[in-house]
């Protein structure tokens, strides 16, 4: 039994491996591309917002706005 969100190593997916999630359990998957997440993308196909450590809070709450 898989668990609830997955992060692809590297951000490497295919359909296979959509389909290996899926069928494992896994509800959530993000990748490395960048971008918000709105309610029509898939689920096992979401972007992230990119941070540094460097960030400040402000810049944080702005990126995620």
């Amino acid at each position: 039994m898989g668990g609830i969100v997955f992060c692809y190593p590297f951000g490497h997916y295919s359909q296979f491996t959509m389909q290996m999630l899926e069928k494992a359990g896994y509800k959530l998957a993000v990748t490395t591309e960048y971008g918000r997440i709105t309610p029509e993308m898939e689920a096992l196909k979401l972007p992230r917002v990119r941070m540094s450590r460097e960030d400040s809070i402000t810049v944080f709450i702005n990126k995620v706005k």
